[in-house]
């Protein structure tokens, strides 16, 4: 019994101890990887932003084949989750909390008991690419009592365990993105070579100053439409400016909306067919006022090619302002025909 009862003590006091050297440990932990890319921001932020192309990727998804997965819909950005069941990796919650386009990313994951924690990825740009991080940081939040002391005990060998999964999963990332194509981009505008199919349109041809552009727009696309109402003309596309002579105060500018077949000739109102051509297409967000700036870097991406521009350039309005408000969510799509 004597001995029986000094096991119990040296238990007891071992276990004191253990408890007692847990309050002396780091009560946080950060964890930290890094990997180079050689991809464009906009492509990895688009891999890690949305939830459900972490299976591709996730080493800690893949080490619980068994659990049961369940996504939000959206998958990605701010709000966006996915929960996890499984015999191995039990249960909890990832949640986005920060999402800024395109070079970060914060989750909250929720473990249960064992706590919660943040989870972070920052997106620099580096001379051939991007330098992603990822990191984890916990000071304890949330964990339950009986989980207390040994999550301190875990902390002091996380690092290195957690760094290696870290290590995983972005060099995996690091695949999926180097195998992506990558756009061709001008002022950092997706910028592309196509061929354009002709099109058949009403417009309306004049000079104008610069600074009544806008105005002449609405005008010219009032002007036009109330004669295809009239005239029960359908529209075929999106409008469209073709600018056929561009001076320091003034523009030469021909107003157009695609149209069918059916369409004719009525006063100003001009029919006429744009034939099919040969275009770099530059697709633009922003205001409209300043689209002229991205001329000059879009003529010197020509000139790079060996192409040389072979018409008048085309300004496609793809995005309804009276629609949408937020000026840089406007698509507009530059065309220049090359030969």
């Amino acid at each position: 019994m004597k001995i029986l009862k000094r096991i119990a003590i040296g238990i007891f006091i071992l276990i004191l101890l253990i408890v007692l050297i847990s309050f002396f440990l780091p009560s946080k932990v950060h964890v930290e990887r890094s990997v180079e890319m050689n991809a464009k921001p906009d492509v990895v932020f688009g891999i890690i932003n949305d939830l459900d192309k972490w299976k591709q990727w996730s080493p800690f998804i893949e080490m619980d084949t068994t659990a049961t997965m369940i996504y939000s819909e959206p998958s990605e950005g701010v709000g966006a989750w996915y929960t996890w069941n499984g015999k191995n990796s039990g249960e909890g919650k990832l949640t986005i909390i920060q999402s800024t386009p395109y070079s970060f990313i914060n989750c909250e994951m929720n473990f249960g008991a064992m706590g919660i924690a943040t989870g972070a990825f920052k997106i620099d740009s580096v001379a051939n690419g991007v330098k992603v991080t990822w990191s984890l940081d916990s000071d304890g939040e949330g964990i339950s009592w009986y989980f207390y002391v040994m999550s301190k005990y875990l902390y002091m060998v996380m690092d290195k365990n957690l760094g290696q999964e870290f290590e995983k999963g972005l060099n995996k990332i690091k695949q999926i993105a180097e195998d992506i194509p990558q756009k061709e981009t001008v002022a950092g505008f997706d910028v592309e070579e196509k061929i354009l199919t002709g099109i058949n349109i009403l417009s309306i041809r004049e000079t104008v100053k610069n600074s009544e552009i806008g105005m002449k727009i609405g005008q010219n696309y009032t002007l036009i439409g109330q004669y295809m109402t009239k005239a029960k003309i359908s529209v075929t596309g999106s409008p469209l400016i073709i600018l056929h002579a561009m001076q320091a105060d003034d523009c030469e500018i021909e107003f157009a909306i695609p149209v069918d077949s059916t369409a004719k000739t009525s006063g100003k109102i001009i029919f006429s067919e744009l034939p099919s051509t040969n275009a770099i297409v530059v697709k633009y967000f922003g205001s409209y006022s300043k689209t002229a700036s991205l001329y000059d870097a879009v003529n010197k991406y020509i000139e790079s090619k060996g192409k040389k521009i072979s018409g008048p350039s085309r300004e496609v309005y793809i995005t309804d302002p009276g629609i949408e408000k937020d000026t840089a969510k406007w698509l507009t799509e530059i065309v220049f025909p090359v030969e």
